[in-house]
C-alpha cells in the first residue's frame, strides 16, 4: 500500500493574507473571551448587588437601566409522577413515544442486518465548519 500526499503550493500574496487575517482573528477570539468572562463577573456582582439591597431596577446619571427578573421554571419527576397519575386513572396525561435507538441501529449495520445504503432517504446531513484558533504559549525558564 502506498501513501500519497498531495501538497499545495501557495503564493506570497495568498499566505500574507493569510498570516494577516489569521493574526487578527486570533486577537479578537482572544478580546471576545476576554469579555465574555468579564460580563459574566459583572454580571454576577450586579445581579448579587440587587439582590443584597432588595432593588430589581435601576438608572445610572447616564442613563443605563438595569432590571432583574425572577422566572421559575418548574420540572417533575416523571418516573414518580407516572404512577401517582395512574392511580387517580389519568392515563390520558401518559404518552408512548416511540423513537429509534441510534445504537441498536449502529449495531443492526455493523452485523449486517440492514444495509446502510438503503437509509440514505432518511438520513439527513448537517455539515458544519468549525474554525479553531490557538497561539501556544511560550515556554519561560
Amino acid at each position: 500500500m502506498s501513501i500519497t500526499t498531495e501538497t499545495i503550493e501557495l503564493t506570497e500574496d495568498v499566505k500574507n493574507q493569510l498570516n494577516e487575517i489569521c493574526s487578527q482573528y486570533y486577537e479578537y477570539v482572544q478580546i471576545y473571551k476576554s469579555a465574555e468572562t468579564n460580563k459574566s463577573v459583572y454580571n454576577n456582582m450586579l445581579k448579587q448587588l440587587l439582590a443584597d439591597n432588595g432593588v430589581t431596577k435601576y438608572t445610572t446619571p447616564e442613563g443605563i437601566r438595569v432590571s432583574v427578573t425572577t422566572s421559575n421554571k418548574p420540572t417533575f419527576y416523571e418516573d414518580q409522577l407516572i404512577p401517582y397519575l395512574k392511580s387517580l386513572g389519568m392515563e390520558n396525561l401518559i404518552q408512548t413515544r416511540e423513537y429509534v435507538d441510534m445504537e441498536a441501529l449502529e449495531n443492526a449495520i455493523y452485523h449486517g442486518q440492514i444495509n446502510a445504503a438503503d437509509l440514505a432517504p432518511f438520513k439527513e446531513d448537517h455539515i458544519s465548519t468549525r474554525i479553531n484558533c490557538t497561539k501556544p504559549k511560550l515556554l519561560k525558564e
